[in-house]
């Protein structure tokens, strides 16, 4: 009952007419530039999000995040209407593939462009970091995991064959149960034309498990095999907002428009924190909660006729100054809201770059939720340094890891 609260109609109202009308027009280019500096303006808002003032931000409002405080009665979002996000030159290098120019502007489908650009938006050349994610049960009981992850560009990978774009591998430290299992991941350049369809062969994909001592490739890597650790709570395809193949969905445009979106979620201190001063009931704590109304470009996925996946419609919200995904919405079969991802963009002042500094995952129906992106407790591991050999990016690369 409440996802359908959450998500129904009311009549216009004039008042946030006007504040949509001046949130379009303080949405100019550039990453330093504030939203919603008019005092007058920002006052005529509340400055906190809960199930009880949701209806004042009537025309900012994604219907996943009312969904959201309507099944949590306990959370607020505090709403920021001045704050910019930092940028400036990165301090470490970054890169898209070569082609990357050329294959989204020769995009037809207006929604595919839009997520194209999430897809190929500059990344580190070569970032070898390690994470913890939560899982949190409706009880509140939680555990943590503990991984790492070594992405690097084929432009300064040594050995790296013509068309590959970037390989990433990565591993679980902990727990015990998961310790040692790892994967491998090359992704190639997708051709100019008829990308779409051919996507389904731009990845390949292997596991390692530790306990059967097998690699062995993985195709549902690009679409929704479930994450190992986060009881059922994610597919691959939801880690980074959006990665993997389009080619199961077919792709809408619904328009560009000012909506209350995840940012700044946590400063860069916060995210070593202790799980148990980061985590609330449905949710992080409240005062990591934090939301900014921002212009994004709203694009839907429904599955196509024949294919499957366990959604069945999605909605991205893409912001459209950082051309990164901040949130989306996921439907079950039978249309109903089933999960709504956050995932806040912040500066990360140890790479000098813009990038998600925390994810999470709502699942609405369970009531659990999964925390991902968060730093060791013992503080920020980020090395640009590694050596990357195309050797060390291979299956049998995974063996020499889990022994």
């Amino acid at each position: 009952m409440f996802l359908r609260i959450g998500m129904q109609r009311r009549p216009p109202n004039p008042s946030r007419r006007l504040v949509l009308a001046r949130c379009l027009k303080l949405a100019a280019a550039g990453l330093t530039v504030p939203v919603l500096t008019d005092h007058a303006t920002a006052s005529s808002l509340p400055n906190t999000l809960d199930a009880s003032n949701r209806h004042a931000f009537y025309d900012l409002l994604p219907a996943g995040l009312s969904a959201l405080v309507a099944r949590y009665s306990s959370l607020q979002f505090t709403v920021s209407f001045a704050e910019p996000l930092a940028s400036g030159v990165p301090s470490i290098a970054t890169a898209s593939f070569k082609e990357a120019t050329a294959r989204i502007e020769s995009q037809a489908n207006r929604a595919l462009l839009h997520l194209q650009r999430h897809l190929y938006r500059p990344r580190p050349v070569n970032l070898y970091r390690e994470g913890r994610a939560i899982p949190v049960r409706p009880d509140g009981g939680f555990y943590e995991l503990r991984y790492w992850s070594h992405r690097v560009d084929a432009s300064v990978m040594a050995g790296a064959p013509e068309k590959l774009w970037f390989a990433v591998k990565g591993g679980y430290l902990a727990p015990s149960s998961l310790r040692g299992d790892s994967l491998l991941v090359h992704e190639f350049i997708p051709p100019a034309e008829n990308a779409q369809a051919a996507e389904a062969t731009l990845r390949q994909a292997w596991i390692y498990k530790s306990g059967s001592r097998r690699v062995r490739r993985a195709p549902d890597l690009a679409y929704d095999a479930v994450s190992d650790g986060s009881e059922g709570m994610i597919t691959t395809d939801q880690v980074d907002g959006f990665n993997g193949a389009t080619d199961r969905y077919e792709w809408r445009g619904l328009g560009e428009a000012t909506r209350l979106v995840p940012f700044n979620m946590l400063k860069h201190h916060e995210a070593s924190l202790a799980a148990k001063v980061l985590l609330g009931q449905g949710s992080l704590q409240n005062r990591f909660l934090r939301l900014e109304p921002r212009t994004v470009y709203m694009v839907e996925a429904r599955l196509r006729p024949g294919q499957r996946h366990i959604y069945a419609r999605r909605m991205f919200y893409i912001d459209a100054q950082t051309s990164t995904v901040v949130m989306e919405e996921a439907f079950d079969t039978r249309g109903g809201l089933w999960r709504v991802a956050l995932h806040g963009l912040g500066f990360n002042p140890l790479l000098g770059v813009v990038q998600t500094r925390v994810s999470v995952y709502h699942d609405l129906l369970s009531g659990s939720y999964f925390v991902t992106g968060l730093d060791p407790e013992s503080g920020a591991v980020f090395d640009t340094t590694r050596s990357a050999q195309w050797n060390d990016f291979q299956p049998d690369a995974l063996r020499r890891l889990g022994r």
